[in-house]
């Protein structure tokens, strides 16, 4: 599954649950495969997979000259190995970094944020768009 984030400004952030984000813009749509049980899934959340529903959050980061995204997930039935999670970051529709974040333990039902954290890119944080690649129950 391949997830797109617009990235809005440097150390700042917005939250939707759909595909895309853009500065200041909320939409609804879920991003999820039409076969999976979502009956598990928490109201506002995207299922992943059988296991992991997300959902993008606005959260302060104490980073500075950065840009980030942040993204609350739930596991179904827990993930007692952790959760990894990358995405690709764009400019001009063309990738030129990536990021990632890990959790090492989540119980069922059990709620995390992950953080996506990226220094030293030139411009502004709306110049960017994150793209949400992996997001995996170990």
């Amino acid at each position: 599954m391949f997830v797109c984030l617009a990235l809005l400004t440097a150390c700042s952030s917005t939250s939707s649950s759909s595909d895309s984000l853009t500065s200041s813009t909320e939409s609804e749509s879920d991003a999820s495969d039409p076969g999976l049980d979502t009956s598990w899934t928490p109201a506002g959340f995207n299922e992943w997979d059988d296991n992991v529903a997300w959902k993008w959050v606005e959260r302060e980061s104490d980073c500075s000259d950065c840009i980030y995204w942040h993204v609350q997930i739930v596991t179904n039935m827990g993930c007692p190995n952790g959760v990894y999670s990358s995405i690709n970051i764009s400019e001009n529709d063309e990738v030129v970094d990536w990021t990632n974040d890990s959790i090492p333990y989540l119980g069922p039902g059990q709620k995390a944020v992950l953080a996506f954290e990226k220094y030293g890119l030139s411009g502004s944080g709306s110049d960017y768009e994150g793209s949400l690649t992996e997001l995996n129950c170990r």
